[in-house]
């Protein structure tokens, strides 16, 4: 439920996390990956291609500064290594989304 805290009422307990979790200091990309940068990581044999649907960013000439789509978590994953990065957990991603 969006909205719902240790403060809010009308929250069920489900709406709570079931535990704290201790984060150290991590980074995120300020922008996503574009498709020029996963097209490397294409050429360089080490990313799958992505799907060719109509709707994916790779099927439009001229948006190789766009956000690349259609990649699955597999291909997310194999990006990140080639670039000795890695994906972000899902309470990293929880914290970054939500901000300050």
């Amino acid at each position: 439920m969006i909205g719902c805290g240790p403060t809010t009422d009308g929250c069920g307990a489900d709406a709570m996390p079931a535990h704290r979790v201790r984060l150290i200091t991590f980074g995120l990309m300020k922008r996503e990956v574009t498709v020029s940068q996963y097209r490397r990581c294409v050429a360089a044999g080490a990313c799958p291609v992505s799907n060719h649907a109509a709707e994916c960013n790779t099927m439009h000439l001229g948006r190789g500064a766009h956000p690349m789509t259609c990649v699955d978590w597999s291909g997310a994953q194999q990006f990140c290594a080639w670039k000795d990065w890695r994906l972000p957990t899902e309470r990293e991603w929880e914290v970054a989304a939500r901000g300050t």
